[in-house]
């Protein structure tokens, strides 16, 4: 009797029904997978015959040397952090396999930028969330996985290398980055409608500056040299910043990583906006 009674409460009606709710839940994760996966498949297909068209330049492969590795992630110097849920799960273990992908294929050059590379599962509902993040401070590049949307994988972590790229070119050789941005202006265009977003902070910025003098001016009051400093911080900040994320959606563009209904700015202007990309990195 003992071993009936164990085996009915092994198998009792709630038990069942929630590894069945489980499965289930699992099962919808694989199916919110596959159009991505037939869309990679499209892409991989279509290589060659996109970057004609799109005239993508040509960019060297690098040196691909480093040998250390952790969870099979290539590295040297860079930490590697793969949070538990990730690899515990079937959608995000299979996401974080491709961001690994991606991440072996870079160069030496460009993975030692980054001082730590951190995988983690994002609890954020929609399509409404950040994807990932570059923080110049700590070096850290921030993948954050959501099954939900994993058609921005790829954009979203070339959009980051393209952050930490350009910080560390600022730190080596800031006079390219000046021409650069010098270019942009002149363009006066963002590819994306995201890039172009960021000019609303430029704006904000340059309002702020006009009410504040204006101010100063009725008062009477004389600003200070410290304030003047401040004032110059502030617009080379959003300015820079706006910049930044022009140049991190041309990164992920060049990698074929964002889709052509997603570019906002006429086919004339991402020509001038590709020269100036390829101008940059010396590219042909």
């Amino acid at each position: 009797m003992k071993r009936l009674e164990s085996r009915k409460r092994e198998l009792n009606p709630d038990q069942l029904s929630f590894e069945e709710k489980y499965f289930q839940g699992k099962k919808e994760q694989i199916e919110r997978l596959r159009p991505t996966i037939e869309k990679l498949k499209a892409l991989r297909d279509n290589v060659e015959k996109d970057d004609v068209e799109l005239g993508l330049p040509d960019i060297p492969m690098g040196e691909n040397t480093h040998t250390k590795q952790k969870d099979g992630y290539v590295y040297n110097k860079t930490k590697i952090f793969v949070q538990s849920d990730i690899k515990n799960d079937i959608a995000g273990n299979l996401l974080q396999k491709r961001v690994k992908g991606m991440w072996n294929s870079l160069p030496d050059d460009v993975r030692d930028i980054i001082g730590e590379l951190k995988i983690k599962k994002s609890t954020a509902k929609g399509k409404k969330y950040q994807g990932g993040r570059y923080d110049n401070f700590t070096k850290i590049l921030t993948m954050n996985i959501n099954d939900a949307t994993p058609d921005h994988l790829g954009h979203n972590f070339f959009h980051e290398i393209g952050h930490a790229k350009w910080h560390d070119l600022q730190e080596k050789n800031s006079e390219k980055v000046a021409k650069f941005i010098q270019k942009q202006k002149e363009i006066g265009w963002a590819p994306t409608k995201y890039s172009q977003s960021y000019s609303l902070t430029k704006i904000k910025n340059e309002d702020n500056e006009k009410r504040y003098r204006e101010r100063m001016k009725r008062g009477g009051f004389i600003i200070s040299r410290k304030g003047e400093e401040i004032l110059i911080r502030n617009r080379k900040t959003s300015e820079d910043l706006y910049q930044n994320e022009i140049h991190a959606e041309l990164n992920a563009y060049v990698m074929g990583m964002i889709p052509q209904e997603l570019i906002t700015a006429p086919k004339k202007v991402m020509v001038e906006l590709l020269d100036s990309y390829k101008e940059l990195w010396g590219l042909k």
